[in-house]
């Protein structure tokens, strides 16, 4: 398995580990065209771009940008303070989130030097009754040359 697999599997059962009601969603690079009716609570994790950054001898190492994608669904007849009462809510989980990739290395700590530059986006109301949310991690890691 290689290296950016490792942290991409890392950072899902991290979510799964935190966040145990939440599901994967089946579409991450267009999220409005999950089926959300049968998803209350889901997510997703796609990679972003790398680049590199100076490492020790006979490695190189690269920062590894990561989204996770956060999605609840709400009753149609929500008003304002409701919406943004479950937006409070998944801030609260993102933070658990946050959190546990920044304290554990993702669990990877052979590969992975530092989590960091957390960055969640602005909340996205979708037109199928659905908030996303976007956190964005850059991962710091090093590999060996053979």
């Amino acid at each position: 398995m290689n290296i950016v697999e490792q942290i991409h599997d890392a950072i899902v059962s991290l979510v799964q580990a935190n966040l145990p009601s939440y599901q994967r969603l089946k579409r991450i690079f267009d999220p409005e065209q999950n089926d959300l009716r049968n998803t209350e609570r889901g997510f997703g994790v796609r990679m972003l771009s790398a680049s590199t950054r100076s490492g020790p001898m006979r490695h190189y190492a690269l920062d590894q940008g990561f989204e996770i994608i956060f999605s609840r669904t709400f009753a149609e007849r929500l008003d304002d303070d409701q919406i943004n009462e479950v937006i409070l809510d998944m801030y609260n989980q993102i933070d658990t989130i946050i959190v546990q990739s920044l304290y554990t290395k993702l669990s990877l700590p052979s590969v992975v030097d530092l989590v960091d530059s957390p960055a969640i986006s602005e909340p996205q109301i979708l037109q199928n009754r659905a908030v996303i949310l976007r956190l964005n991690l850059n991962v710091k890691y090093r590999n060996a040359i053979p």
